[in-house]
């Protein structure tokens, strides 16, 4: 049985927190560290930034900011910058003004320590409309593992999110209000990581369903149990409204997509079997999905079709192949491959009948992604989309509510001290309108 992609990112994380909890030798204060995160394009005239700054409180800067030009690595000393005073460890916004539209600019971070500016790494910035990113309301919570599922519900986002083997805390993104409200916390015995979370159209309204997943423990071989039980869940009242039977099929990784009153499961394992659920009611076998087992799959929905991408961790393998299914036919066709950096953990979503998939890391090094692609059922091609300006790269949320896209959360992926991979939680949240 293979073991779920994203469930190291949990024991990473928890190591992380005992390591850093050691005490270490006192040494020399070092340079601080800068790196420009992200930029996006605001308005016809100004862009956002993100700047992380770290080993500030070893050191006395009086200064931080921007620098930016048409020409790559700009400098202090020859373009216009944003300064600040008394920075701190952390991630921080500043804006860039008087942008000039249709223009390409050069941007980098600068930290000033005595007489000596230290810059970051070079973000392109292509300042053009539309302007499709518009930053919300973060989420306040504290420094726990960030691995959640979520759906799009009524006017806003629910989010399910295991605190620990028997802790399920559930949040509710009010779309109308900006707003972040906490439920109560969901009261099945068993909490579980990667569960199956999805709404579908059930008799005319709206329903959420919730099961599967995995618990981990330590003691036993193989250290991962697969759950089965499947609930109607009312995730505002915090209690079931209906206990289904089991999910029909075996224990595994699942990936789904929804139609309307039909929900798609998929069951990575050597059976690849799909299964139908109808009207959130009873579950009915379909044709076995053609492609090959894989390190995970990721499901979307277009129009009419349902869509599953492979990503293929191997050192070999490539994550590029793109299936389609055909409800009405019941059949799978290949279509076109991804045509991005090759990468695993990425996310999916779809609006106005097109799909979306990016983010994710790198196979072979501490490297996220905050690239962003399209794929257009019309044509069966793809085009680079955008860069998500948020500063999470695995598990991070994507749903749809009408014609926009409300992304956020996760993890982000960066490179520790010693150069291995490190994840750190992310609690900023945006909303996109592609079209």
């Amino acid at each position: 049985m293979q073991k779920p992609a994203s469930k190291y990112l949990f024991y990473l994380l928890f190591l992380i927190g005992i390591l850093s909890c050691k005490q270490e030798k006192e040494t020399a204060p070092e340079a601080p560290k800068i790196n420009l995160v992200s930029v996006y394009s605001l308005n016809p005239t100004q862009a956002e930034a993100k700047i992380e700054l770290t080993g500030i409180r070893n050191n006395s800067p009086k200064e931080y900011g921007l620098v930016w030009s048409e020409s790559p690595n700009p400098t202090i000393n020859n373009n216009k910058k944003t300064a600040a005073a008394n920075p701190e460890d952390g991630i921080s916004t500043l804006v860039l003004s008087e942008l000039q539209l249709e223009t390409t600019y050069y941007v980098r971070a600068y930290i000033k320590l005595g007489n000596d500016y230290y810059y970051s790494n070079n973000i392109t910035l292509s300042h053009r409309g539309p302007f499709i990113w518009r930053s919300l309301a973060s989420i306040n919570w504290s420094d726990k593992p960030n691995l959640v599922s979520s759906v799009a519900f009524r006017s806003g986002v629910i989010v399910v999110r295991p605190i620990d083997n028997i802790n399920t805390e559930v949040w509710y993104y009010f779309a109308p209000g900006n707003n972040w409200q906490q439920q109560k916390d969901l009261v099945l015995q068993a909490a579980r990581f990667e569960p199956l979370l999805f709404k579908l159209n059930k008799f005319g309204d709206e329903a959420t369903y919730f099961g599967g997943g995995y618990q981990v423990k330590e003691n036993i071989p193989g250290k991962y149990i697969y759950l089965k039980d499947f609930w109607q869940y009312d995730f505002f009242s915090g209690g079931t409204s209906e206990e289904y039977p089991d999910f029909p099929f075996g224990l595994a990784n699942l990936t789904h997509f929804t139609l309307d009153t039909r929900t798609y499961v998929i069951e990575n394992s050597a059976n690849r079997s799909v299964w139908m659920l109808l009207n959130g009611m009873s579950w009915h076998k379909k044709n076995d999905f053609p492609g090959t087992i894989s390190e995970r799959y990721v499901g979307f929905a277009a129009g009419n079709k349902g869509y599953i991408l492979e990503e293929d961790k191997s050192a070999t393998g490539q994550t590029k192949k793109l299936y389609e299914y055909n409800p009405d036919a019941d059949t799978w066709v290949r279509k076109a491959d991804f045509p991005g950096e090759d990468r695993v953990n990425g996310m999916a979503f779809s609006v106005n009948n097109k799909g979306y998939y990016g983010l994710g890391q790198a196979k072979d090094s501490p490297q996220g992604f905050s690239d962003i692609w399209q794929y257009n059922p019309t044509t069966d091609s793809w085009i680079k989309f955008t860069d998500y300006p948020g500063i999470g790269h695995v598990g991070v949320t994507a749903n749809t509510i009408g014609n926009k896209a409300y992304l956020g959360l996760g993890l982000r992926v960066k490179a520790s001290a010693a150069g291995a991979e490190e994840y750190l939680p992310a609690t900023d949240f945006w909303e996109v309108k592609p079209d």
